[in-house]
């Protein structure tokens, strides 16, 4: 199989940003990515940096915020 390996400053430099998540197993990474400015997790890194970002989460993933 290929890979395709996109860096921080990449993904940034997108004019916009689409994050999606879905089940339970990603509510807690998702509350941490929104609401913590001191987060590390790749997703929260991206999203802060981003110029615009749509986040789309069901209804599990987006159950902690």
């Amino acid at each position: 199989p290929r890979r395709l390996t996109l860096t921080l400053p990449m993904l940034t430099s997108a004019g916009r940003l689409i994050v999606m998540a879905l089940g339970k197993s990603k509510a807690a990474v998702m509350q941490e990515a929104v609401e913590r400015a001191d987060s590390s997790l790749p997703v929260s890194l991206v999203l802060q940096r981003s110029r615009q970002a749509l986040i789309l989460l069901d209804e599990d993933a987006g159950a902690w915020l």
